[in-house]
């Protein structure tokens, strides 16, 4: 881990390769979900309403795994993330993406240099309501979308580059 204040914001951190990684070599196994609650969009929107400090957390690290059912951190009234994987900022140009065999490895999906930020395409997660709709990225990539809008799957090139990265959630939107 290492500080990405400069490039995100206060306190934020993101994920480096500590070696060379190849095309295709398992990254990390990530536990998001093993212990997490799921709720409905008027469920995380009521919280947020009765606790509103708790928002930035649920927007940030809550994630689709239905249409209009999040998963969010078991832990989540302490605003504490169980898993380090939530430390895999978005690329319009990721690097990184979900092994389509059980939606829980991140591998790598070019080669990645020492030093380089390991990031995916949040649109492997999430469609149109997402909680964080309307984020700006920050990625820097030559092909950056500028504002996360979700519907990228909707997108035939991005379905034929990207199928096999995206979670179970949306390889079955796309199908």
């Amino acid at each position: 881990m290492v500080d990405a204040s400069e490039k995100y914001g206060d306190g934020q951190q993101m994920m480096v390769a500590a070696e060379p990684i190849n095309t295709g070599e398992k990254i990390w196994w990530c536990t998001c979900g093993d212990d997490d609650y799921m709720m409905s969009r008027d469920e995380i929107c009521h919280l947020i309403e009765t606790q509103p400090n708790l928002k930035n957390f649920l927007c940030w690290y809550s994630y689709m795994a239905e249409d209009d059912m999040y998963m969010i951190p078991r832990t989540f009234d302490a605003q504490q993330n169980n898993d380090e994987c939530v430390l895999f900022n978005h690329s319009c140009e990721p690097n990184c993406g979900f092994d389509s065999g059980d939606g829980n490895t991140i591998v790598a999906i070019r080669p990645i240099a020492i030093g380089e930020e390991l990031t995916y395409d949040y649109h492997f997660l999430e469609t149109e309501p997402s909680l964080i709709r309307g984020m700006e990225c920050k990625c820097e990539a030559p092909s950056c979308v500028g504002r996360l809008m979700f519907d990228r799957y909707r997108d035939e090139e991005f379905q034929k580059r990207y199928y096999d990265y995206m979670s179970p959630y949306l390889q079955s939107r796309v199908r």
